[in-house]
């Protein structure tokens, strides 16, 4: 192999720490230009170009022994600057016949054995959902913890760990480093004292950056007045080994509340497209912190909870219906009220409006003379006798007129 043929060359003083060994050598450098190259720093002993054994082709590597380690040392130092690269790897800065040198110390054949393996193991893909964080805290039937556990702390916890497998097959959602999940609160406990347990558990100047119990949004509690407990909250705090470290402190401890109802303690799943959809708008500054932090606590969440959150919203706005119709009901039945006031000034009103008349009906009191229209001329009526007297007599001439035209002309 080609670390079996270059450690043979160079195995006598590698040693030594003065062998530089080369990569990306082009196939048509010579060894008199390799060593002209790196004669600039100092000695050379020796230029190895590294050939096929059964091609005698160049391989494209070659050992370069300095006379002195530190002339190697200097060579490399220069050849990788600390700004571009702070830890010696990849091209340098030393070039020949247009190709970037790789340089590194020769080593014995036993670490080129180690490097070359290493460098063939395939690269672990790296988890930006935090899933080795899914089953922190997950306690089963199998598990020695779950046998004086009670059975309805452990059907919730299968139920949480089925729900939290469901919620990670989908890309979109992944374990938060440094916010857990905490269930079984009692009822009476507030944001405080749910703050003073963890800082309590905790290490010492561990910060909590958010304590939060989720309360129901339409019910509320007769003894406090405060909105009631849905029993289950989110505690963030800023150092991811300080939240390891409460959660491992706080589940399933029988002495920190009911030996029967212990505290489940687990690393909150998160939606990251929430989450950025709630930065977003938290940042043009039209989200109430308030209102965004209940959001925020929804995120972690199942379908069966939010759908109690549209419930009781739904139920929200019938109890307001029912109310509005149930004081109409009652306004109805009660006879109106009457307003003295209101009802005089109305009255004053229609008084003051003058009244209209009808047109055959004169007002005696007004006094204004009615506007004076030219008269018409007014012709005789004949009575009925004159008409006939008329006719009669225009009918007597023209008679007369026809009797006389029956005379001739010369009469």
């Amino acid at each position: 192999s080609e670390s079996d043929s270059e450690e043979e060359i160079g195995s006598f003083d590698v040693h030594k720490g003065a062998t530089i060994f080369v990569r990306n050598l082009s196939f048509e450098s010579s060894q008199m230009a390799v060593e002209e190259l790196f004669t600039k720093w100092g000695t050379v002993e020796y230029v190895n170009i590294v050939r096929d054994f059964e091609t005698n082709r160049p391989r494209g590597t070659a050992f370069v022994k300095f006379k002195d380690a530190t002339v190697a040392e200097q060579c490399l130092a220069e050849s990788y600057p600390k700004k571009t690269h702070p830890s010696r790897q990849g091209p340098s800065t030393t070039s020949l016949d247009g190709r970037s040198l790789i340089l590194s110390i020769a080593v014995d054949r036993k670490k080129a054995k180690e490097l070359t393996a290493s460098e063939k193991k395939p690269k672990t893909k790296e988890d930006k959902r935090n899933l080795y964080l899914a089953y922190e805290g997950v306690i089963t039937e199998q598990d020695e913890a779950s046998n004086d556990m009670s059975k309805a702390d452990l059907a919730k916890r299968q139920r949480a760990l089925i729900e939290k497998k469901n919620k990670l097959q989908n890309p979109n959602f992944f374990v938060s480093k440094t916010r857990l999940s905490i269930r079984n609160i009692p009822k009476d406990y507030d944001d405080k004292d749910l703050r003073a347990l963890f800082k309590k558990h905790s290490p010492p100047g561990a910060t909590l950056k958010q304590v939060k119990i989720v309360r129901e949004t339409n019910r509320t509690d007769s003894s406090t007045g405060k909105a009631r407990s849905r029993g289950f909250g989110f505690v963030e705090f800023i150092d991811h080994s300080d939240a390891l470290e409460a959660l491992r402190a706080l589940n399933n401890n029988p002495k920190i509340w009911k030996k029967q109802e212990r505290p489940i303690v687990e690393f909150a799943v998160e939606n990251a497209k929430a989450l950025q959809k709630l930065h977003a708008t938290m940042s043009r500054g039209k989200v109430n912190p308030k209102a965004s932090e209940q959001k925020q606590s929804a995120y972690g969440e199942n379908k069966r909870t939010r759908k109690t959150f549209k419930e009781g919203a739904n139920a929200k706005s019938n109890a307001t219906n029912d109310k509005s119709s149930t004081k109409k009901e009652k306004n109805a039945s009660k006879p109106p009220k009457k307003k003295a006031k209101a009802d005089a000034s109305v009255q004053e009103k229609k008084e003051r409006k003058p009244q209209r008349q009808p047109q055959n009906q004169r007002s005696p009191a007004s006094t204004a003379k009615p506007r004076s229209r030219p008269a018409k001329r007014q012709e005789p009526k004949d009575s009925f006798d004159n008409i006939v007297d008329k006719y009669k007599r225009k009918f007597m001439g023209l008679a007369a007129d026809s009797s006389k035209g029956n005379k001739k002309w010369y009469e």
